[in-house]
């Protein structure tokens, strides 16, 4: 797992977000997506575990974790995951809303994922390591 690659990584959600979520920074048009006490998860089901896959085989796994999403009930956004520099492929994922902390932890259990971004309401972006 490379910390400095989830570092640098932008997170966009052009849909809900003039500007893309960065870690240690707090984006303000979350916070009136957001109710009390809630925050938000971006989450992808690609690359499990940093395993690179094909275009294929990662609009799959994020087609479950869609499915998942849907079951159950949780508020989302389709988003991407980039790197700015360009050094690993943007990734497609999930910006999800008015969730929590042991949500985001279920869903990269699930996924096989080594972290995720949680975002409470009025907080900086924040990476949690699963």
């Amino acid at each position: 797992m490379n910390l400095e690659l989830y570092g640098k990584t932008e997170y966009h959600c052009d849909a809900v977000l003039r500007e893309p979520i960065r870690i240690g920074e707090h984006n303000p048009d979350l916070d009136g997506l957001l109710q009390a006490d809630r925050a938000a998860v971006f989450i992808t089901a690609a690359s499990p575990f940093d395993k690179l896959l094909t275009e294929k085989q990662n609009a799959n796994r994020n087609g479950l974790l869609e499915i998942l999403l849907k079951i159950k009930g949780l508020e989302y956004h389709h988003g991407v995951g980039a790197i700015p520099d360009g050094s690993w492929k943007p990734e497609d994922s999930f910006l999800v809303l008015n969730t929590d902390v042991d949500t985001g932890r279920m869903l990269a259990k699930e996924f096989q994922q080594h972290a995720f971004v949680l975002i409470p309401k009025g907080e900086p972006a924040e990476l949690i390591i699963t």
